[in-house]
């Protein structure tokens, strides 16, 4: 089966031990930003799909890892992330109110 997508570093383990074989590849620092991207939208995509609370934190573990991850290969802080979260809390607000936007004329 193809995968060719990002996995946790134990996964190939996991599977050599389950007595299978998998072919792995070393992502360049290039490679590896685009594909915690493309892992982010696969994580999200999950939650979407997610209909209980244990899989719904499942796959916000799951989307955290892969945030905490970006931040430390973009050498970003979290508190800066915090930081433009609260100024477009306070310039747009959140979402608390549940808004749909169904058009603008």
């Amino acid at each position: 089966m193809e995968y060719n997508k990002l996995v946790r570093d134990k996964i190939p383990h996991i599977i050599k031990k389950d007595h299978r074989e998998c072919e792995t590849e070393i992502l360049s620092d290039t490679e590896f930003k685009k594909a915690l991207k493309d892992k982010l939208i696969e994580e999200a995509t999950e939650l979407r799909e997610a209909d209980s609370k244990d899989e719904i934190i499942e796959e916000l573990a799951d989307i955290y890892e892969v945030l905490e991850t970006i931040l430390m290969q973009e050498i970003i802080d979290k508190r800066i992330i915090d930081k433009k979260r609260i100024h477009k809390n306070m310039s747009k607000g959140a979402f608390e109110d549940k808004i749909l936007l169904k058009r603008v004329k």
